[in-house]
């Protein structure tokens, strides 16, 4: 019994403090600031690595705080980065997949259309795009094909391709721009007719090479 009430306890005590963390990434709070907000995503973006703790993220508010979030502060590139990285991780954690896909922010788009403006409003900044184009190709992953179908109708599919172009370099941009291009892509011969006609096959082809093919 102690250890069944200790187990509770810990359970109630980081559900706490999680849902804090919400209420201030949101910026919900009387004196919320964006030094606050980027703290707060930080603290949620690392306890997203562990599933113990991506079923309370979710549960309790926390990627609707993050979408909150990178409303309030479009231009705050750490901002986009820590959400983005949040959303990554949750898409990875197998024991979200069904919860995640009947999440109403992102079954209905919101959360693929806020990462998709991330890639295009920081097209210099390597870590927003590594994170976002991560985050894009494991939602798609999580949700299938009417992920597919928002990610290209929200335009994914050239800004993927120039994060690519602009940052080849990068083995992160690299990878998780090509993985959520060839995830978006299949199925959708459209999607591979232009790609291969405007010779982005080549250039991502090309990238990956570098890259040890990956």
């Amino acid at each position: 019994k102690a250890a069944l009430r200790g187990y509770v306890n810990k359970y109630i005590a980081r559900r706490r403090a999680v849902n804090l963390l919400h209420v201030l990434a949101a910026d919900k709070y009387k004196g919320g600031s964006l030094e606050l907000s980027i703290k707060c995503l930080d603290a949620m973006r690392r306890l997203s690595q562990y599933d113990s703790s991506t079923y309370m993220i979710v549960e309790h508010g926390g990627m609707n705080a993050a979408l909150e979030a990178m409303e309030n502060y479009p231009k705050s590139p750490d901002v986009q980065w820590h959400a983005c990285t949040l959303f990554g991780n949750l898409g990875l954690s197998l024991v979200l997949l069904v919860r995640l896909h009947l999440h109403p922010e992102v079954k209905h788009g919101r959360t693929a259309l806020l990462i998709i403006r991330a890639i295009a409003e920081f097209p210099h900044d390597v870590r927003v795009q590594g994170a976002a184009c991560g985050a894009l190709w494991t939602l798609v992953m999580a949700v299938g094909k009417s992920g597919q179908e928002l990610a290209i109708r929200g335009g994914a599919v050239p800004l993927l391709v120039a994060a690519v172009k602009k940052h080849p370099h990068s083995g992160i941009v690299v990878y998780n721009a090509c993985g959520a291009l060839l995830t978006i892509a299949q199925g959708f011969p459209d999607v591979q007719t232009i790609l291969q006609g405007d010779g982005s096959t080549r250039v991502l082809k090309e990238a990956m090479d570098k890259h040890g093919g990956i």
